[in-house]
């Protein structure tokens, strides 16, 4: 559920970021087609933060799943805007992580 929330968290930043017109970066083929649709990425924006603080709700409860809710989006929004530059980010790496965070979260 955690796994979820973080991947869900993450999508939203990505969007609310790739959406931006002040980024001046070599875009991927999802931030593409993001940069020309503001509506629906907006919608989607608000969608995926939204689900993943219903999920650290359903995990925390109401307060503490706020704090976690916030606290997470700061962390990936402070890294999303420093690593993504330097394309640090790529999407094998990511898929990794989520697929490790995932089995350790079912496994253990």
């Amino acid at each position: 559920m955690i796994s979820f929330a973080l991947l869900f968290c993450l999508l939203g930043c990505w969007c609310h970021y790739a959406k931006s017109q002040k980024i001046k970066i070599e875009k991927m083929f999802l931030e593409n087609w993001i940069g020309e649709h503001h509506l629906p990425a907006k919608l989607a924006t608000f969608i995926f933060l939204l689900l993943s603080y219903s999920l650290f709700y359903a995990k925390y409860g109401l307060v503490s799943g706020l704090f976690v809710f916030i606290t997470v989006l700061s962390l990936i929004l402070s890294l999303l805007i420093l690593g993504r530059p330097l394309n640090t980010p790529k999407l094998s790496v990511l898929i990794f992580i989520f697929l490790v965070s995932l089995f350790s979260e079912i496994f253990i």
